[in-house]
């Protein structure tokens, strides 16, 4: 599956229209206070896409500081985390700027920078390693995906979290501490993080009937339908965000099949499922077209 990530990552990335050559150095200070790392994990931008597989390392260099620089074309998301996985933090990266981080044992994080005021208030909001994590936090048991519990519920309290979350950051738009162009990529960032989670809602109530062999109610489809016609996976605009792994993942395992039921227990039968993903990523995502 991994390999099938890949693919539709390269895909899309030799086809974005946003895409330059015009790269221009990044620097990122990290400074781990109280804590004698050698090393730190920071997730590696491959022309703006923030995948878990796309990671690195980097020394110390001898100061108890760690100095992280990387060229970029166009504005990146990255994730830093201490060699053992206790701390870490989300940045919004844009060419050319210089960013200052510093984390404690107690896991505050001061950042500062070019839109500092909004990554300070970036770095507050969920970061899931796995979009279903996050589904637990907010209620809902993903392990016994229970029928009281509604797409209605989970779209209402999701627009709840999102217009809470985009609202701050409007304040800091309207009070100029932020630029609009970071304002507009954080908004496609949250619109596919609050997507996400809408799709694996419903994909986890919807494997739910099928594994019950039951037929998934017209309904849940109907909802993904809406969510992917709203936010198209293949929208290069979403694609630096760090949540649209997963979001494109669930589209092509699990609403591409669900959306031609008679076919679906077929490709599990003759083993042939995989070669369904790839073809289904070859032809809605453009690879090889």
């Amino acid at each position: 599956m991994k390999r099938l990530i890949l693919m539709i990552i390269s895909a899309l990335i030799c086809g974005a229209v946003f895409i330059g050559c015009n790269k221009k150095e990044v620097i990122v200070t990290v400074e781990l206070l109280e804590q004698p790392y050698v090393s730190l994990n920071y997730s590696v931008p491959i022309s703006g896409t923030n995948f878990i597989g796309f990671r690195d390392t980097i020394k110390s260099n001898g100061t108890g500081k760690f100095e992280l620089r990387m060229k970029i074309s166009h504005p990146s998301f990255i994730v830093i985390r201490d060699e053992k996985f206790q701390n870490s933090v989300k940045l919004l990266v844009e060419p050319g700027n210089n960013y200052h981080v510093s984390m404690s044992l107690k896991k505050n994080v001061q950042i500062t920078g070019k839109n500092e005021k909004g990554q300070m208030l970036y770095a507050t909001l969920p970061n899931p390693d796995l979009i279903e994590l996050e589904l637990r936090k907010i209620g809902i048991n993903t392990l016994n995906i229970s029928d009281t519990i509604s797409f209605i519920y989970v779209h209402r309290k999701v627009n709840e979290l999102k217009q809470s979350d985009m609202s701050k950051f409007k304040e800091l738009l309207d009070n100029k501490e932020i630029s609009k162009s970071y304002y507009d990529l954080i908004q496609k960032d949250r619109d596919c993080y609050y997507a996400s989670l809408e799709a694996r809602f419903s994909i986890l109530k919807a494997n739910s009937q099928f594994e019950n062999g039951m037929k998934i109610e017209d309904e849940l489809l109907k909802n993904l339908k809406n969510i992917y016609n709203q936010y198209p996976p293949n929208d290069k605009s979403l694609l630096f965000s760090s949540f649209w792994i997963e979001y494109a993942n669930f589209y092509v395992r699990y609403y591409r099949q669900y959306i031609q039921d008679d076919e679906r227990q077929n490709f599990r039968k003759d083993g042939t499922i995989n070669t369904y993903y790839v073809n289904e990523s070859k032809k809605y995502f453009g690879i090889g077209v």
